[in-house]
Order: C-alpha cells, then sequence, then structure tokens
C-alpha cells in the first residue's frame, strides 16, 4: 500500500483472493471439515476440478447406486454468476471423460434431490 499514490483508488486487496476465490474457499473450509467435522456441517462436499478430479470420479462412482444428487458447478476465477449451474452425476461423468480445461469448484446441493 505504500506505493499507491494518495488519490489512486483500487477494488483489489493483496492476498484477497484466499477469502474471494471459490477453489481457495474449498480448499481451506475442506481443510477445517476434515478436523471440525461437526462444527463445519454447514459447508457442502466440494471438489475443485482439475485438482482433485480423481477424489470427485471415485465419490461419483460411490453414488452411482444412490437417487441421483445436483451438484452446483462454479468457475472459480469469474464473477456475477457467470457460468454458475447445476449438473448431476451423468454431466459430471461426461466432463470426467474429457481432458480437464480449467479450473471450477464442484459442490453438492444440499437439500435437493
Amino acid at each position: 500500500f505504500h506505493d499507491i499514490p494518495a488519490l489512486q483508488r483500487f477494488n483489489h486487496i493483496p492476498g484477497s483472493r484466499y477469502i474471494t476465490r471459490k477453489d481457495h474457499i474449498s480448499n481451506g473450509l475442506g481443510d477445517m471439515v476434515a478436523k471440525f467435522k461437526d462444527d463445519y456441517d454447514f459447508f457442502p462436499e466440494s471438489y475443485v476440478f482439475p485438482k482433485q478430479r480423481n477424489l470427485l470420479k471415485q465419490r461419483i462412482l460411490e453414488l452411482a447406486d444412490r437417487k441421483r444428487d445436483l451438484w452446483i458447478k462454479k468457475p472459480v476465477a469469474s464473477s456475477r454468476g457467470k457460468g454458475v449451474g447445476l449438473v448431476n452425476e451423468d454431466d459430471i461423468m461426461m466432463v470426467l471423460s474429457r481432458r480437464p480445461n480449467g479450473s471450477k469448484s464442484i459442490s453438492k446441493k444440499k437439500g435437493i434431490k
């Protein structure tokens, strides 16, 4: 902040991506869920794609015999709802069968069957 001229305005605070980007939030809260599961039961099951591609695929295969769940996909560095949508396991498996082409955060939608 020392290098910013007195009358210059800015809208990005250095280091704020850890609380504003979906992939960083997912990773941070995922760590907290692993340590304090009962206290973080509000956080949905989430995967950052393509980094957690294999974990996501394994989880979808585990859920194959159950009722179809909806998941939310969110591009990690977009804003204003661009690219946000609902997907089911079939959609996710179709994406997993292709080459990864960018990061996305995929979260299980709680309460929708």
